[in-house]
């Protein structure tokens, strides 16, 4: 089932965000595969309690249940497998890396709470594996999980 964007239910905002990229192995066929989150710079606002409040660091979404219609269109042309879906996990949709070999799907808890995982480097040298896009677009989204002031965040890579 596909949620429609619905601005009242988007509790992040932002006039600008990041596309971030990275390499980890499918827990299934033990590939490498790309995966991707969206980022967000200092100045990005969230909703907490109907109000919205401008947060002043930079931040990495996940469990994202929506996305605001300008992204969603984004995503699907450069993060294909980026794709809303069910989770047994979390027993509900939200927008889940699969992998581009044999289509597994990719938890965001493994790609973002765990050490280690594709989104949480333990060094700089991990998070310089990690590449990030500048999108000069405005981004809403409805997202469970913040990653506020991601370690070695000045460490990934910056793609133009």
């Amino acid at each position: 089932m596909m949620l429609l964007p619905d601005e009242k239910r988007m509790n992040v905002r932002s006039d600008r965000y990041l596309l971030l990229q990275a390499i980890a192995p499918c827990l299934q066929c033990s590939q490498p595969t790309s995966v991707f989150c969206l980022g967000l710079l200092p100045g990005h606002e969230r909703r907490l309690e109907d109000q919205w409040a401008s947060e002043n660091c930079e931040a990495l979404l996940f469990y994202v249940e929506c996305l605001s219609k300008q992204v969603l269109s984004l995503v699907r042309e450069l993060a294909p497998g980026l794709r809303l879906d069910f989770s047994a996990e979390t027993n509900g949709e939200y927008w889940l890396n699969h992998c581009q070999h044999c289509g597994a799907l990719r938890e965001d808890h493994d790609l973002h709470c765990e050490p280690d995982g594709a989104f949480l480097p333990t060094g700089a040298d991990d998070a310089g594996r990690i590449q990030k896009v500048a999108i000069q677009e405005p981004l809403s989204a409805l997202a469970a999980g913040f990653s506020e002031a991601p370690s070695f965040f000045a460490s990934m890579q910056t793609v133009a």
